[in-house]
This record gives C-alpha cells, sequence and structure tokens, in this order.
C-alpha cells in the first residue's frame, strides 16, 4: 500500500511555486523515495477530465458521474503500479476545477463530490491531504487577473458581479474534506507567504501539514518567484489590445505584458475599493473567524506557524 500525498492548492496561492520547487527537485525527492506528479501529468488525463467535469456543470447524472469517475480510477490504478517508490506526492490544482469564479457564481462547485471522488480514486492508499486557501478578497482579484492571462477580455465589475458573496465561503470545501478525512486533511494559508516572505519557509510548513517531515527543503531547489503578477499597467495594456489582434498572436502578447510589465515594477493590480474590500471582509467575518477556530489553530500546531501574526492579515 502506497502513501499518497495531495495538494489541493485553491488558484492563486503558490501553487506554482510549490510544483517547480518540487519538479526542480525531483531527484532528491525520488532518493528519499517519494515520486511527485504534478498537473502535467494529469491534467489530459482521466483523473483531470473528471475533476474538470465536476467543475464544469452544476450537476452530473448519476451514470455520468459514475462512468467518468470509473476511468479516472482505472487510470490511476494503472500509474500507481507503474511507479517504483512506496510515496507520491501530488500537487494538482486542478482537483478544485479552474479560476474562473464568475462563471461558477463563487468558489468551487460540487465540493462534496470532489471529496468523495478523491476517496474513491484513491482508495487503497494512504491518504495525506493539504489545502492551501487565501483570503477571499484578494483571492477574488487574483483569479480575475488569471483569467485575464488565459486570454479572457471582460471588466473586473462583470467578473465579480457574476459572484454571490455567500459563495465565497471556504468552509462548504473544508468540511466536505474534513468529514471525510478527518485528521488525514490540513488547512495552510497562503499568507503565509507573505508573512515569513521566503518560499522556503513556505515549503518547510507545506511539508510539516502533510506530515512529510523527512525532508529537507534546504537539499531541494526552490523557486522563490515562480509566477509573475501582472500589473495594473499590463491590465490595461491587455484590455487595450488582445481583444484586436488575432487568437495566434494573444499568447504572445499576454507573455510580452506579464513579463514586461509585471507588478513588482508597475505597480499591483487592485480592483476592489478599500471600502468594498472592506464590506466583503465584514460579511465574511463570522465564516472566517470559525473557519480560524476549526481549521488553522490545529494546523498552527502541525506546521508551527503563528496563529496570531495570520489572524492579523485576515482581520486587522
Amino acid at each position: 500500500m502506497k502513501d499518497v500525498y495531495l495538494h489541493f492548492g485553491a488558484h492563486k496561492s503558490a501553487s506554482t511555486t510549490i510544483q517547480r520547487s518540487l519538479r526542480r527537485s525531483q531527484q532528491y525527492l525520488v532518493s528519499s523515495g517519494i515520486r511527485f506528479l504534478g498537473s502535467a501529468d494529469l491534467h489530459k488525463e482521466p483523473i483531470g477530465e473528471h475533476f474538470r467535469n465536476l467543475a464544469r456543470r452544476d450537476s452530473l447524472s448519476e451514470s455520468e458521474y459514475l462512468e467518468s469517475l470509473g476511468r479516472a480510477k482505472r487510470f490511476w490504478l494503472d500509474l500507481c503500479a507503474s511507479i517504483d517508490e512506496p510515496k507520491i506526492l501530488i500537487s494538482y490544482e486542478g482537483f478544485c476545477g479552474g479560476s474562473s469564479l464568475d462563471v461558477y457564481g463563487g468558489i468551487y462547485r460540487n465540493p462534496r463530490r470532489i471529496a468523495e471522488s478523491v476517496k474513491e480514486i484513491f482508495s487503497g492508499s494512504n491518504i495525506r491531504i493539504i489545502f492551501v486557501l487565501r483570503r477571499q478578497d484578494e483571492f477574488v482579484e487574483s483569479c480575475y487577473l488569471q483569467q485575464i492571462k488565459e486570454g479572457r477580455v471582460l471588466e473586473f465589475s462583470d467578473f465579480k458581479n457574476a459572484i454571490d458573496p455567500e459563495k465565497l465561503r471556504w468552509n462548504p470545501m473544508l468540511d466536505s474534506f474534513s468529514e471525510i478525512f478527518d485528521d488525514d486533511f490540513c488547512v495552510m494559508p497562503f499568507e503565509l507567504l507573505k508573512i515569513y516572505g521566503k518560499s522556503k519557509d513556505f515549503l518547510d510548513f507545506f511539508f510539516r501539514g502533510l506530515n512529510l517531515n523527512e525532508i529537507e527543503v534546504s537539499k531541494m531547489t526552490v523557486v522563490e518567484k515562480a509566477n509573475a503578477s501582472m500589473s495594473a499597467y499590463a491590465v490595461g495594456l491587455h484590455k487595450e489590445v488582445v481583444s484586436k489582434v488575432s487568437v495566434k498572436s494573444r499568447n504572445t502578447l499576454r507573455n510580452i505584458f506579464a513579463s514586461e510589465f509585471p507588478s513588482e515594477k508597475y505597480g499591483k493590480a487592485r480592483f476592489f475599493g478599500q471600502f468594498e474590500r472592506a464590506l466583503i471582509l465584514k460579511y465574511l467575518r463570522s465564516h472566517n473567524a470559525d473557519l480560524f477556530d476549526t481549521y488553522l489553530r490545529r494546523s498552527s500546531d502541525l506546521c508551527g506557524f503563528e496563529l496570531e501574526d495570520l489572524r492579523m492579515y485576515w482581520f486587522d
């Protein structure tokens, strides 16, 4: 029986940093008895297809769900049998769906089905899960930026107005996993990367949350900055230019905008005004307080981060 470690990254929550660091450290991980699998290994396969089915549709018929689930499980069993290492670490934000929150009307669809699917697909293995999330206002803004980077042309007002604030609660997803996996489920906040400042520290917390304490991050090739953020200026250029060029040229332009006009040089893109941001956080305050008490307090003991530092960022 293999040990399977699953990283469910909410989109725009350091998933690329984690995945690139793991990818570049594969030799060290294999020497530690761990095989790493990332998005490139799963996205176009039946597992990726199954979770996209759950994300794209409000509901699947029972027969459609079972058929899709069966394909995903058969793929996994074949892949697992081909892996010699006793431990498998998977990092794939696609488990949850995509970053098109306006299409979903909020945070990811079908959380219970997602959790049940994970249990069924990976049954027969010892499963440990870590879910990385972030504060909702910045999560929405970052997902909007990701949609721009993927080539959509839309105003932030249209994006946010399609989202139901009630569906920005993280608990439906977290509760679904906690009920099934109990103590084998850990929640980790993206903001630790901002508070502590280094990817190395973030990865230390990450491995502790997975109970992979034997991993020495100092022996890894750690990526400090994996996914450059588009600046407000780049977003303006995108809206002005991309819709006027051929589809073939859009990827080239997006890459130029992201690399030549990064947020570090031209200013971070912010879309919520101060008043609107405060309203969102006030609306979600009791929910987030429950999230801290139910999930993050336990995670702080396990991972070793200071809860009060994090609380100040989320609430003050």
